[in-house]
C-alpha cells in the first residue's frame, strides 16, 4: 500500500477535474437535495478563506482534496446512481475516505466528519448552498469562484522520503490545530 502522502499527491493531481465534475453532480436528479447540499458544501472549502492547510504549503490543497472525499461518503445514502460512469467516479471519491481514516485516526476523523457535515449548511461568498442548489445565478457565480480558485491550485510534489514525513505531519497536525474546537 503507498504511503499516505502519495494518495495526497495523487489526489491533489485530479483535484481540479474531481472538483469539476462535483459542481455537475450539484444539479444531477439522482442525488437527493440532502446529497447535492453536502457535495456543494465540500465545493465551499476551496473557495472560501476557511483553509484547514495553507494553500501555499507543501501540503496545500490536501485538506480541499479530503474534505471532499468525505463529502461524498457523506452523500453517498443520498444518491441512486444508475450511469456506470457517474458511478464510478462517485464510488471512487467515496472509498477514499477509509484511507483518511486510516491516516488520521479515529477521533481526528471524526472531528473533520462533523467539520464536513456543517459545510453543508454554512454560506461561502454570502450564498448558502440551498441558494447555490436552486438559483441559476448563484450556481453560476460558485463556478465563477471555482473557476478562478483552481488557478491556484497545484498538484504536490514529492521529491524524497523526507518530503513525504514533512507532508503527512503537516496534514495532520493541521487538522488537529484548526479542528481542535470540535
Amino acid at each position: 500500500m503507498p504511503r499516505p502522502a502519495h494518495r495526497f499527491a495523487d489526489w491533489t493531481a485530479s483535484l481540479a477535474s474531481d472538483v469539476n465534475q462535483t459542481f455537475e453532480l450539484l444539479t444531477h436528479p439522482s442525488i437527493t437535495p440532502a446529497g447535492r447540499r453536502t457535495l456543494c458544501g465540500t465545493l465551499s472549502l476551496l473557495v472560501t478563506h476557511h483553509d484547514l492547510i495553507a494553500d501555499d504549503s507543501v501540503a496545500g490543497f490536501v485538506d480541499d482534496a479530503m474534505v471532499l472525499r468525505i463529502g461524498y461518503s457523506l452523500a453517498a445514502p443520498h444518491a441512486t446512481l444508475t450511469d456506470p460512469a457517474l458511478k464510478t467516479f462517485f464510488d471512487r471519491l467515496r472509498k477514499d475516505d477509509s484511507e483518511i481514516g486510516a491516516f488520521l485516526g479515529g477521533t481526528l476523523t471524526t472531528k473533520l466528519r462533523n467539520d464536513v457535515e456543517r459545510l453543508g449548511q454554512k454560506s461561502a461568498h454570502g450564498r448558502t448552498p440551498d441558494q447555490i442548489l436552486s438559483d441559476d445565478s448563484a450556481r453560476a457565480a460558485l463556478k465563477k469562484d471555482i473557476d478562478q480558485a483552481l488557478t491556484k491550485l497545484h498538484p504536490m510534489k514529492l521529491a524524497d522520503d523526507h518530503t513525504c514525513d514533512e507532508v503527512e505531519a503537516i496534514v495532520k497536525d493541521s487538522l488537529a490545530a484548526k479542528l481542535e474546537r470540535y
